[in-house]
């Protein structure tokens, strides 16, 4: 049984078998940010609890930390080791049309996106927060492997978890959803790729909304629940790191996703229930969906295949942080 103290500052101390968790009571930011650090939350009291049946006594205080709010220290009045953690929201994976190419000097080698001779170069956001860091929560498979596969950031690789955003109970009821194609995006004015897109849907006389107002689970929810189809494209052209923050939780609410394809897309567990296309071919891809929708969500959604591989990866996330923390007994 977990007990709370409340602090002035909007932080909250949870105690949970011995083990302290420092983290923000209320985190109000855009998307599915705040629901995926809760969710990491509620994965981190699974794994305590497990450790505690299964193992010694595990005995650590935990900082959750985001960028915008990084603490590296707090009196929590105990003895036990304290452990940082963050997650990483940076995409990693640059393309030759990003604003700065040349200033990153890392690259990978993508081994299945199209040229296996293909180089992307490799950037860390926020590196000195990562160096703090003991451990860092990767929500991107894409990101988590991009890592993994660099020979440059082999002790930055250490130290990540992926933890797939499983944000919401799995729906896949048809229904009656209102809404036809949904974007999601946040500034769609500040990035030209995406205004050209969107005008081109206009163009095309699609029926589509962007919804940008949506604040917490229960508003995506609803949202979700009641769409049709999601379309994602990347925020600009340099950046090439698929948004599985946006495209998971919308699969996992009976949403068809049609998504934009990038780098390392088949090592996403998930990337046989998604749709990819390129930019270029959105507007047809679109058509093709909406004339064969109903046999679409039938072949993706019928049956039991995708919630049981829905299960494996929560099996998945908490066995990487299982394996992470058991070192700290």
């Amino acid at each position: 049984m977990s007990t709370f103290i409340h602090l002035d500052n909007n932080y909250i101390v949870e105690t949970l078998h011995g083990c302290c968790i420092l983290y923000i009571e209320k985190f109000e930011t855009q998307m599915c940010w705040s629901d995926y650090y809760y969710y990491i939350i509620n994965v981190i009291r699974t794994v305590i609890k497990e450790i505690n049946i299964h193992e010694d006594k595990l005995k650590i205080n935990l900082i959750i930390n985001f960028s915008l709010q990084f603490k590296t220290s707090f009196d929590f009045k105990n003895n036990n080791k304290t452990i940082l953690f963050y997650i990483n929201e940076e995409h990693t994976i640059i393309s030759k049309e990003a604003i700065g190419y040349n200033r990153f000097n890392y690259y990978t080698k993508i081994l299945n996106h199209g040229n296996e001779n293909e180089f992307y170069k490799m950037t860390i956001g926020n590196p000195e927060i990562i160096d703090q860091s003991n451990i860092v929560f990767n929500y991107s498979t894409v990101n988590h492997t991009n890592f993994k596969i660099s020979m440059d950031f082999k002790e930055v690789y250490k130290k990540m978890v992926l933890i797939h955003p499983l944000l919401y109970p799995y729906y896949n009821e048809r229904g009656n959803r209102n809404i036809n194609c949904l974007t999601t995006f946040l500034y769609p004015e500040s990035s030209q790729k995406r205004i050209q897109f969107l005008n081109k849907i206009r163009e095309n006389g699609i029926n589509h909304v962007n919804i940008k107002t949506c604040n917490g689970a229960d508003d995506f929810i609803t949202l979700y629940k009641n769409t049709k189809i999601l379309i994602n494209i990347r925020q600009t052209y340099g950046f090439h790191t698929i948004e599985e923050l946006r495209i998971l939780p919308a699969l996992m609410c009976g949403v068809i996703v049609i998504c934009e394809e990038g780098p390392l897309k088949d090592y996403i567990p998930y990337h046989d229930y998604i749709i990819w296309t390129t930019n270029e071919n959105m507007i047809q891809t679109i058509r093709n969906v909406e004339q064969n929708y109903e046999s679409l969500h039938n072949k993706f959604f019928s049956g039991r295949r995708l919630s049981n591989l829905l299960e494996i990866m929560e099996e998945s996330n908490k066995h990487e942080l299982y394996d992470k923390l058991i070192c700290y007994i």
